[in-house]
């Protein structure tokens, strides 16, 4: 018997002995038995079989009832029975560490967000970092290459007189070599700043877009 037909049973049995507010508050305890037991594992067959039989619990209910109504018992309310109290507080207390449960769950899931958010953070500041330091190593190698290039040919055009023509030749070629590494750097120092720009760019809009749609 799953939970629906079990509680439509219940309420039937229940109506015509007891008022519509005390159905209700029956009906919702035994609906978050059923709740509880499904949050488990358990199918709904076992949490009835382990409830009882709908006619079994009504029956409990209304000669609860009919025993409060009784003129013996006009002086006060009557005394529950010790299993009824043992039952009631077991079902308090399982509510109360179920809230807590759940309570700490939601806690753990925002830590673990929060820590991944820093570890991204962290991952990102690092990897700017190492491109900052990469782009400027790049950028003082193409200025030291374009420095030592053209020192070369002006030592070598000023030491033409006084030096071999191979001498000046090797100035003069290794002068043009470091000219031409210069050039190459300051490429790869252009295409890294640009990529770098781009990446920041679009980081930005993508940050940007989320922040308008929520």
């Amino acid at each position: 018997m799953n939970k629906e037909t079990y509680l439509k049973q219940l309420e039937a049995l229940l109506k015509g002995h007891l008022s519509g507010a005390e159905v209700a508050d029956i009906l919702r305890d035994y609906n978050e038995f059923f709740e509880d037991g499904r949050k488990q594992g358990k199918p709904d067959e076992e949490i009835a079989a382990k409830l009882g039989s709908p006619e079994l619990i009504a029956e409990q209910f209304t000669e609860e009832a009919d025993g409060q109504g009784h003129p013996d018992n006009a002086a006060g309310p009557a005394t529950p029975r010790p299993a009824e109290a043992f039952e009631k507080t077991a079902s308090l207390l399982g509510r109360g560490l179920h809230s807590a449960g759940s309570g700490l769950q939601r806690f753990g899931r925002w830590l673990w967000k929060l820590a991944g958010r820093v570890v991204h953070a962290a991952g990102r500041a690092a990897l700017w970092i190492v491109f900052l330091f990469a782009l400027g190593f790049s950028a003082f190698a193409a200025i030291l290459f374009v420095v030592f290039g053209l020192l070369l040919l002006v030592v070598s055009a000023a030491t033409l007189s006084l030096t071999s023509p191979a001498v000046s030749l090797c100035g003069v070629f290794g002068g043009l070599f470091a000219l031409c590494l210069s050039a190459l750097t300051g490429i790869l120092v252009f295409r890294m700043a640009r990529r770098g720009w781009r990446t920041a760019e679009r980081a930005y809009f993508i940050k940007e877009e989320a922040s308008t749609h929520a």
